[in-house]
């Protein structure tokens, strides 16, 4: 169920946090708007909430979108923002849960030591939205 519930939402990651503005929300959302038009997703958001406590770090953001392939159209273009200045540090993710992200996490850690251990031209891959280690010119590790 909380697979489900998440599949609508994205992650914004490092988007400037303009606590002093006095009107947060509406700042985010003019962001957002524009974020959209650059990389041309025209579905406009349900909501969109600020994570967290405001700190010195720009809190990430949760958008939840109508639909689950209007989530996944943004995760494809994702990479059009790199070429922007004003967006080129931001990160767009799929909201996942706990068991998602400690699943990640294992993965990634087992990636740097194999790193250090001299293993070369190996990175992380989805498989059947699963991560797996996999080696240039190879199919995945399951």
């Amino acid at each position: 169920m909380d697979r489900q519930s998440r599949s609508r939402n994205i992650i914004l990651f490092n988007l400037p946090d303009l606590s002093t503005s006095s009107d947060v929300h509406n700042n985010d959302v003019s962001l957002i708007d524009e974020m959209f038009n650059i990389i041309g997703i025209s579905t406009k958001p349900l909501s969109v909430h600020r994570l967290g406590k405001p700190s010195s770090k720009p809190r990430p953001i949760r958008i939840v979108m109508p639909s689950p392939p209007d989530v996944f159209q943004i995760l494809k273009v994702k990479r059009q923002l790199l070429n922007v200045d004003k967006f080129k540090t931001v990160r767009v993710s799929s909201d996942q849960t706990l068991q998602q992200r400690k699943l990640y996490s294992s993965v990634a850690s087992e990636l740097k030591t194999r790193k250090v251990a001299g293993e070369t031209d190996i990175f992380i891959k989805f498989v059947n939205n699963l991560p797996t280690i996999s080696k240039n010119g190879q199919r995945a590790q399951q």
